[in-house]
């Protein structure tokens, strides 16, 4: 059972549709660089029975936003979910959102994080693009922004799932934090690329132990 909101939210709605809610328990799926709210569909459908409601956001084209461009959609997004208990879920870009989220913004209303596929410490990939875009200035291996984020005390639970085979994730270090637990850790070896692994069921498992 997901709750009457999460039903209602699972396929894509738009904005005019959102409702607003009060002290409840809720999973917010934050998608990645250019996705879609429909990313976590499939994900969505194969998490297991939770008291959490399972919402989505949209922030809009976000190939080449600035993370703190997409924490301020977000921040404006989480208005909804006023005194609220909240797990947020990245994945891919969505994953360093959340997570520059938590590290900037003072929000008691965060329990967890969990990231899915991220570039938490950048990826060498992004540095094939041109060096004046921000997808390669932020989002390259060992970034500023990505070494900020790092390296800044987090005092709430995080949890990744890394992917051993990822053409998107290199190396395949940078999908975690160094100091991160590795009971907290979950290591996908499934042949589901960087955006289908929403479709694992494995995945949706490990996320349904940890919410």
């Amino acid at each position: 059972y997901y709750g009457s909101h999460a039903l209602y939210n699972r396929h894509c709605i738009d904005d005019t549709s959102k409702m607003k809610m009060h002290n409840e328990k809720i999973v917010i799926f934050v998608h990645g660089r250019n996705g879609h709210p429909n990313d976590f569909i499939p994900l969505i459908e194969n998490i297991k029975a939770t008291d959490y409601s399972l919402l989505t956001v949209n922030l809009g084209e976000t190939a080449e936003t600035h993370l703190d461009e997409d924490v301020e959609k977000l921040k404006k997004e989480l208005t909804l979910y006023p005194e609220c208990q909240i797990i947020l879920v990245g994945l891919s870009k969505g994953g360093l959102t959340i997570m520059r989220y938590i590290t900037t913004v003072d929000d008691s209303r965060i329990k967890k994080g969990i990231t899915i596929s991220s570039p938490l410490q950048g990826t060498n990939l992004a540095l094939l693009l041109p060096p004046n875009t921000t997808t390669h200035n932020e989002l390259g291996y060992k970034s500023e922004i990505t070494q900020q984020i790092a390296t800044t005390k987090i005092t709430i639970p995080i949890f990744h799932i890394v992917p051993k085979l990822d053409h998107m994730i290199i190396p395949v270090e940078a999908a975690k934090y160094d100091n991160t637990d590795e009971s907290h850790i979950y290591y996908y070896e499934g042949y589901y690329g960087h955006m289908g692994i929403t479709h694992s069921i494995e995945v949706a498992d490990v996320i349904s132990g940890w919410l």
